[in-house]
């Protein structure tokens, strides 16, 4: 009974040691429709992109962040914003299609092509992260919806998806898909998604993939019609 009791007590302290965080940007910018931009500081040799990175409040994630040589505008990896413009179909517009926050009035815009612009977020020490919530940002919803520039209006068949990667070290841990647009559907609303499948990580990768593109090498390359775009918020880690 002794062994018993004492093996109960061990579980119960374990279970009270483990805490989650959810990560937010409120309060953070100072003027209403606007987002954070990084300093012009780093530019690697023959890049059109200043190279940065941004920690949440905490200091427990640290987002990767660009800024264009030709204008003082977020230009990929994540910023922070509080825009809430849900009309204008344009790159420089960082707006989530809900014109706001799920847990705040600020949240956080990705943007990246895999070549030039990656999107990492990077933890302090390695944790589970149980999930977040994703939508659309203006941009992607309105060219998946009216087209124009390339893409055509998404119609059944049609998905847009990121694929959030998880990494221990240098090794991928596992992915998990998230559909912002599929079988006709465009998500206009923050969906929880989980991602505590991705088990213990230090380091979350983010990708996009679409039905809608265009070969530029006579079909072994492509790259997307779709604004690679998504918007997330209220991040859930458990530390």
């Amino acid at each position: 009974m002794a062994m018993a009791a004492t093996i109960i007590l061990a579980c119960s302290c374990s279970e009270e040691e483990n805490t989650d965080l959810t990560i937010n940007f409120n309060g953070l910018l100072d003027t209403p429709e606007s987002e954070y931009v990084g300093p012009k500081t780093n530019l690697p040799d023959g890049a059109f992109y200043y190279e940065s990175t941004f920690t949440d409040p905490s200091g427990t994630a640290t987002f990767n962040h660009y800024v264009p040589t030709a204008g003082d505008y977020f230009g990929g990896g994540f910023t922070y914003t509080n825009k809430t413009d849900v009309q204008t179909n344009s790159y420089t517009n960082s707006s989530a299609i809900t014109g706001r926050g799920q847990t705040g009035d600020t949240y956080l815009t990705c943007n990246a092509d895999g070549t030039y612009r990656h999107a990492v977020i990077t933890l302090k020490d390695a944790a589970t992260v149980k999930g977040a919530y994703f939508t659309n940002s203006t941009y992607a919803y309105l060219t998946m919806r009216d087209g124009g520039m390339g893409a055509h209006p998404f119609g059944a068949g049609d998905w847009f998806k990121v694929t959030v990667t998880g990494k221990m070290g240098n090794a991928a841990t596992g992915t998990v898909d998230v559909y912002l647009a599929k079988d006709g559907n465009i998500c206009n609303q923050w969906i929880w998604h989980d991602l505590s499948i991705l088990g213990t990580v230090d380091a979350l990768e983010f990708s996009f993939d679409s039905t809608d593109k265009t070969s530029y090498d006579g079909g072994q390359t492509y790259y997307l019609n779709t604004p690679t775009y998504f918007c997330m918020d209220g991040m859930v880690i458990t530390l």
